[in-house]
């Protein structure tokens, strides 16, 4: 393995132009959590059949625009291969007879599904064929039958927990939803969506530390206030360029993070514990783009959005309870691009934008943009090497994906989505791109793989990551990078 340098020592790379990116996917797992009441293991191979029922899509089929899935509601595949939002008119309400499907018990031809509006059987697209026994079997493209949920037609609720297609400024609460103080929240576990590590004995107050006995062997486990590049979660809107920015100001400029003080408030149960909400202010900076206001400290309360039936935030969460800054930034960045003062502010309205626009928002640093077309494989690798010290960023460095055209076929790597890059390794005579989906997890065990995506690493790799298929951090190599994302963003000066 080569000496691995502080710095590259090459200079910057040419820079591309500013942009003004429309980047976001809605975090599958969260949103079918909201439809469906109730909570799932985001890790379990078994999750991918259930988001495949509940929005109506192949689970391989979600990741893709070109396949119209509905974590794009409100875009559509614009020229380059980039997105675009969608005019609220042309985005339809589908109601539950919208989703029927007719009885095809009854056929006995193919020349049968001229019965229920297939125009020209004999031109049916045929996605795939085999023989067995003496008999064909055929999956047949029919548009004329599709029933399922997309990008342009989606249900009341879907509508109602993602799309930005309201008034601005007016206080926001989605049906069957409720704002909670972030330490009333009883459950522990409803904070972390997918550590599958047992239910909550009980939280116990310890020199002012809240200290989560788990039943599973009464684990104890120290959280700790300071903020992790894992800490934010993206929850139930198309908002990962705000989530990975975040994310990546956390692992590069951690110091530069405001944090809530609970103890303003005593722990459960204490005489303190009713205190009015402890409120935290937010310095955010103009910088333009799509979601912009004038430079301004936003100040807001520890009210999140809690789902009634699950008791888990719907929007951005923390895999650490004490970590509440993550979701009180995305509530605080609502409030100041909504030019708000409600402290329900309307967080759907912070859907899709520029990752690298949101890291100078939160940092008051410039944004730096370099498209992947116009630089080599070796070149992209060197401009992280060149943003890194000792092998891990030193500024917020972000990616985002393409719409489409490439074989994006899971949770891994998701089209029109903003990736945390996190830093560089060689290993295995490899060199690989660090990154991190803000989605907290990546493709569980046993479906998808991709060329040049490994999932383990040295322990000596600049953090104690025994493995890397863990917080939804990844690597890839500089070819992949490449082919997969359009672009990689620096917030510097």
């Amino acid at each position: 393995m080569p000496m691995q340098a502080l710095f590259s020592a090459s200079p910057t790379s040419n820079m591309d132009s500013e942009k003004n990116l429309c980047i976001g996917a809605i975090n599958p797992f969260a949103l079918v959590e909201c439809l469906l009441g109730r909570a799932i293991d985001w890790t379990a191979m078994e999750s991918a059949q259930i988001l495949s029922s509940v929005l109506g899509t192949e689970y391989n089929e979600l990741f893709d625009m070109k396949f119209r899935s509905p974590i794009y509601a409100g875009l559509r595949i614009a020229d380059n291969d980039m997105a675009e939002i969608l005019k609220p008119s042309e985005v339809h309400l589908k109601r539950d007879r919208d989703f029927q499907l007719p009885n095809l018990g009854m056929m006995e031809k193919i020349s049968d599904l001229g019965k229920f509006g297939v125009k020209d059987v004999m031109k049916a697209h045929v996605l795939k064929a085999w023989a067995e026994n003496g008999k064909v079997n055929l999956v047949v493209d029919i548009p004329e039958l599709d029933r399922k949920m997309t990008n342009k037609e989606v249900p009341q609720s879907v509508i109602d927990l993602t799309l930005p297609f309201r008034k601005a400024d007016q206080t926001y609460t989605p049906p069957n939803t409720t704002w909670i103080c972030m330490e009333k929240l009883s459950l522990f576990r409803s904070m972390i969506p997918h550590m599958g590590m047992g239910g909550l004995a009980e939280l116990e107050h310890e020199n002012g530390t809240m200290t989560p006995l788990f039943r599973k062997g009464k684990l104890q486990m120290e959280l700790l206030r300071k903020a992790e590049y894992n800490d934010p979660i993206q929850g139930a809107v198309g908002n990962s360029y705000f989530i990975a920015a975040l994310s990546a100001v956390a692992w590069s400029l951690p110091g530069h993070l405001v944090h809530p003080n609970p103890s303003e408030r005593g722990p459960p149960g204490s005489p303190d514990a009713s205190k009015g909400a402890s409120r935290i202010s937010i310095h955010f900076y103009s910088k333009g783009g799509h979601h912009d206001a004038p430079s301004a400290v936003i100040e807001v309360d520890d009210k999140v959005l809690v789902h009634n039936a699950t008791k888990r935030p719907v929007y951005c969460r923390s895999s650490n309870f004490h970590a509440m800054y993550s979701a009180l930034y995305e509530k605080a960045y609502a409030k100041w691009i909504n030019r708000s003062r409600s402290e329900e502010p309307d967080i759907t309205q912070t859907a899709y934008g520029d990752p690298v626009v949101a890291c100078a928002q939160i940092t008051d640093l410039k944004p730096h943009y370099f498209e992947t077309h116009s630089h080599s494989p070796d070149a992209l690798y060197g401009i992280v090497r060149e943003h890194s010290l000792n092998s891990r960023t030193m500024y917020p460095v972000v990616a985002w994906t393409f719409a489409t055209g490439r074989d994006y076929r899971g949770c891994n790597i998701v089209a029109n989505h903003a990736y945390s890059v996190l830093g560089w390794t060689y290993a295995g005579d490899k060199q690989y791109i660090i990154l991190r989906n803000p989605w907290g997890m990546t493709e569980p065990h046993g479906l998808n793989s991709y060329q040049g995506l490994i999932s383990s690493i040295d322990e000596t790799f600049w953090r104690p990551i025994k493995t890397i298929d863990n917080d939804g951090v990844f690597a890839l190599e500089p070819g992949s990078f490449k082919y997969y994302f359009a672009g990689l963003g620096v917030a510097k000066d």
